[in-house]
Formats: structure tokens, C-alpha cells, sequence
């Protein structure tokens, strides 16, 4: 063999492991790219779902109900109020906000507060159920945890406490 055919070999044989190593560079950034759009795309459809989920309730629960939407450490809340008129039912109001302080506790949730009017057996007297329900947000998915009654809330017509 001539000296331009040996070096020949030694230069094909770097070259063949210097594309290998291209090769394998360029498979990997298309799978982290790849991995980074899925995560992406999994955290847009998470927000997708809580914001679908807050419409639905707004849109069954806005109706007569004044709505006020905050945090509690990580939870966020968001409590319809009942109105009597224009003025908000005070002793619902004052209900839910010691459940808020009281026994909400600082996770990963969304929390519905609302009330269900019901019928009573006494004329003139109108019961509130005072319902909470507790969504975990954890692992990318939106799930009911929880769904308690407050307590009933006995009211006159014109928004009064009945005693």
C-alpha cells in the first residue's frame, strides 16, 4: 500500500465516529425538544381544564350570587355569596369566611363556596345550603376531593335570619 491510502483509512474511520456522534447529538435534541412540547402541552391543557371547569360553575352559580375570587395561602377560592336584593345575606357571608379561616388548608386546590336555596315546611322561611367544594390540582390532573355542607342557613323572604 502507498502512504496515501493508509492515511486514508485513519481519516474514514474518524469520520465515521465523528458523524456517529452528530448522529446521536441530533437524536437527542429532537427527544428533549420533544419532551419539552409534550410538557408544554400537558401544562396548557391542565390550565385549559381549570379554566373550563371555573367557567361551568360561574355559569351555573352567577346567577343571584355575588362572586368574589381570592387566595388563601395556596388554594385559590372562589365563594358566591347569595343576594337579598343588592346586599349580600350576611350570615352566609360570615359562615364561609370562618370556614375560609378556619379549616381551608394552604394546598394546591380550587375551592368553590356556594349556596342551594331549599324549600321549607314554614311559610314565609327560605333554608340556604351552604355547600364547599374542594378540586385537588396535583399531578396535572383536576379532581374532586371533597364536597361538604356547611350547614343550613334558616332565612325570612326578606333576607333576615329566621329565629
Amino acid at each position: 500500500m502507498n502512504k496515501s491510502r493508509l492515511g486514508r483509512g485513519r481519516h474514514g474511520k474518524t469520520r465515521h465516529v465523528l458523524l456517529a456522534l452528530i448522529g446521536i447529538l441530533a437524536i437527542s435534541i429532537c427527544l428533549l425538544g420533544g419532551f419539552i412540547a409534550f410538557k408544554i402541552y400537558q401544562q396548557k391543557s391542565f390550565e385549559q381544564k381549570i379554566e373550563s371547569l371555573k367557567k361551568e360553575k360561574d355559569d351555573q352559580l352567577s346567577e343571584g350570587n355575588q362572586k368574589e375570587h381570592f387566595r388563601q395561602g395556596q388554594a385559590e377560592v372562589i365563594a358566591y355569596y347569595p343576594l337579598q336584593g343588592e346586599k349580600v345575606i350576611s350570615s352566609v357571608r360570615e359562615l364561609i369566611n370562618q370556614d375560609v379561616k378556619d379549616k381551608l388548608e394552604s394546598k394546591d386546590n380550587l375551592v368553590f363556596y356556594y349556596t342551594e336555596q331549599e324549600e321549607s315546611g314554614l311559610k314565609g322561611v327560605v333554608n340556604r345550603n351552604v355547600t364547599k367544594q374542594i378540586y385537588d390540582l396535583v399531578a396535572f390532573k383536576v379532581e374532586e376531593t371533597e364536597k361538604t355542607s356547611l350547614g343550613k342557613v334558616h332565612l325570612t323572604e326578606d333576607g333576615q335570619p329566621f329565629t
